[in-house]
C-alpha cells in the first residue's frame, strides 16, 4: 500500500487507486509505476515539501497519448490555485511548471510511447524557473 521515497524515507508515498509496478521495462533500470489515470501516489503533507529555498523536480515519463487537459506529473497545488508547485503536461503535450508567479511552458512536443525525461527548477531567491527536457534547458523566466 505504500512506494518507499528514496530522498526522504520518513514520507512514502501512499498507492490510491489502481497503480502497477512493471519490472524490466525496456530502456530502464530497476522497476517503474504505470499509471493510466486510475491511479496515483500521495505524500502525506510536511514542511519540507514546501521547498522554500527552491526545488527541482524530476520524473521520467512515457505516455501512450496526453489528453488535451494535460497531466499532472508532480504536484503540491490543489486544482486552481498557484500557492505551491504543479509540473505537469498542459497543454496536451506540453511542459510546464507552474508556481505562485511566473508561471513556464514550452511546447515540448512530448512524443507518445518514448521515454522522457522532465524536469524543472525554481530557485528559492530569485524565483527563476527552468524547464529541461532530456537534460537539454529548454525554457526559463527572467531573474
Amino acid at each position: 500500500g505504500a512506494f518507499a521515497n528514496p530522498a526522504s524515507p520518513k514520507l512514502p508515498a501512499k498507492i490510491v487507486g489502481d497503480v502497477a509496478v512493471a519490472e524490466g521495462v525496456e530502456g530502464l533500470p530497476g522497476s517503474v509505476l504505470r499509471l493510466d489515470g486510475k491511479g496515483y501516489l500521495e505524500v502525506p503533507h510536511d514542511k519540507t515539501l514546501d521547498c522554500l529555498g527552491g526545488v527541482t523536480l524530476a520524473v521520467w515519463i512515457r505516455p501512450k497519448s496526453l489528453p488535451a487537459a494535460g497531466a499532472r506529473l508532480i504536484d503540491k497545488s490543489p486544482a486552481g490555485v498557484a500557492s505551491g508547485y504543479n509540473l505537469d503536461t498542459y497543454p496536451g503535450h506540453s511542459l510546464r511548471m507552474i508556481t505562485q508567479d511566473p508561471w513556464v511552458n514550452f511546447d515540448a512536443k512530448l512524443p507518445a510511447g518514448q521515454w522522457t525525461h522532465v524536469a524543472a527548477t525554481v530557485d528559492g531567491e530569485t524565483g527563476r524557473t527552468v524547464l529541461y527536457i532530456n537534460g537539454t534547458q529548454v525554457k526559463e523566466t527572467p531573474p
